[in-house]
């Protein structure tokens, strides 16, 4: 799982107080300095009198320079037809004054717009609402080397290096093994016919529908394919703007993807993708935890490979109140340090998908860069998962053998 880097904060605060006293400072200078922009005299008028009615006038003002992107939070914490019905005076505010990228939420309520920096202030003063804060842009952690380039490299060093061959690393002689290697840790399955499994009981995650976000992914790809020809994917939505289509980095969807539902039908080698190519096959079958699950893939992460703060919040919406998912996977992490998961506002909606009964997992982080677990695997009502491998677990040794251990002194 990769780190990405995402911080947004949410601490309720008098800001109504303080906004009224900035802009009260800046109308009683409007008629000593003549020259100001129009959106910062909306600014003062509307943040000055927040009751005051949405003039045709001040509409136009406030419809000019739409450039702050923000999340508002709104003070009464309703849900799905009551959030909707609380934003409603706002929704019809937004349209009139030509607010763009407008993204109203159920889970939490709240909503996304960008705007002009005077209905900013106009927002912010409003009563109803408790907060707003900056729509963060998200950038996608940089993937490693594709195995193209990896090889290209490899050969070009292969004359320096000889390959660091791992003894049991990869099958003798091309055999498959099972991928990945926690499915027999966890006796979920084995390469072994005998051994006693969930799969051997036919447990395979039937009937249970699990999300993902992270960036696109093939959902025709031959590993996500059932052997009746139906696709594990129950739903696959875009929230770019992109268009489900536009082509992505897929490492993370791919991964994602396949060690939740993937089929295990199809052989992949993957002697090249290591920092030194293995000179022989290493062949493996990718198997989900569970198989027989469908799939929901959000795709969050553009052409570009970055996205926003409201993008993911979408997502989390819609898993939760358009698929009514069963479990959201989310493969992404914020090592901030200090730790300020309380102030992040996905923990709210995390939260709340919890509540209405999801189950939420997310990447620890796998120690990060502060040798720690990071956000949102932080929230105590999120699961925290973690990467390993099957490598033998050596016991912690006792005293005595720490002290016969012990090289001689001298």
């Amino acid at each position: 799982m990769k780190n990405l880097k995402i911080a947004a904060t949410l601490i309720l605060a008098g800001i109504i107080v303080s906004t009224l006293a900035a802009y009260g400072q800046q109308t009683s200078g409007l008629e000593a300095n003549p020259i100001v922009d129009s959106s910062q005299a909306a600014a003062a008028i509307s943040s000055s009198n927040p009751g005051a009615p949405l003039t045709p006038a001040l509409s136009a003002q406030l419809s000019q320079n739409i450039s702050h992107p923000v999340i508002v939070i709104m003070k009464n914490q309703f849900t799905g037809a009551d959030a909707a019905s609380d934003q409603a005076p706002l929704m019809s505010e937004l349209r009139q004054v030509n607010a763009a990228h407008i993204k109203p939420y159920r889970l939490v309520n709240s909503f996304a717009a960008t705007v002009s920096e005077g209905e900013m202030a106009r927002l912010k003063a409003n009563p109803a609402v408790a907060r707003v804060i900056p729509d963060m842009v998200v950038h996608h952690a940089p993937r490693a080397r594709t195995p193209a380039s990896t090889k290209a490299k490899t050969s070009n060093a292969s004359t320096a290096l000889m390959a660091n061959v791992i003894p049991g690393a990869c099958g003798p002689n091309g055999k498959v093994l099972l991928d990945p290697e926690a499915l027999q840790t966890t006796n979920t399955d084995s390469d072994d016919p005998k051994a006693s499994t969930a799969r051997s009981l036919g447990i395979t995650g039937a009937g249970v529908k699990v999300a993902w976000i992270a960036d696109g992914v093939d959902t025709a790809n031959v590993n996500l394919t059932r052997p009746d020809g139906t696709s594990v994917f129950a739903d696959y939505q875009d929230f770019t703007g992109d268009g489900p289509g536009m082509q992505t980095g897929g490492g993370e969807a791919f991964l994602d993807s396949n060690a939740i539902a993937g089929q295990g039908i199809h052989i992949y080698d993957i002697s090249g993708f290591s920092a030194q190519a293995d000179p022989s096959p290493c062949n493996i079958r990718i198997e989900g935890v569970a198989p027989g699950a469908s799939l929901v893939g959000l795709d969050v992460f553009g052409t570009f490979e970055d996205t926003t703060e409201s993008n993911f919040l979408e997502a989390i919406d819609y898993a939760v109140f358009t698929d009514h998912v069963d479990v959201l996977n989310e493969s992404y992490i914020s090592n901030n340090y200090p730790n300020v998961a309380a102030q992040d506002i996905q923990q709210l909606f995390d939260d709340a998908a919890v509540q209405a009964g999801v189950t939420v997992t997310a990447a620890s982080g796998d120690s990060g860069s502060a040798n720690t677990i990071g956000s949102p695997a932080t929230d105590p009502k999120v699961i925290s998962v973690g990467g390993s491998t099957n490598s033998v677990i050596t016991p912690k040794p006792t005293r005595a053998q720490r002290a016969t251990s012990r090289p001689p002194a001298g």
